[in-house]
């Protein structure tokens, strides 16, 4: 707990607070929210490199585009960065 969070608010928030009062959270909560949070952006950052390069392959592999130079350009062209990123 001492490591995530700063010196100044463990005595406040931590779990050796010397008044005798409760932890704010134990030292497991906040490790199981770090995995959440390390876990949530790891995959938004996953996907914002992983869907452009299935829209792709998707529009490769349905003919629409003979070679991944023209499907990219050709993409870009109509729609920009948009046209990488399909609402569903």
């Amino acid at each position: 707990c001492k490591r995530m969070i700063g010196p100044r608010l463990q005595g406040c928030f931590g779990s050796d607070r010397g008044d005798g009062k409760e932890a704010f959270c134990s030292d497991g909560v906040l490790k199981n929210v770090s995995i959440m949070c390390s876990a949530a952006i790891g995959n938004t950052v996953a996907s914002f490199s992983r869907v452009p390069y299935e829209v792709v392959k998707q529009s490769l592999q349905t003919g629409q585009y003979s070679s991944t130079s023209q499907a990219m350009s050709s993409m870009w062209k109509q729609g920009g960065m948009r046209s990488f990123f399909p609402l569903g």
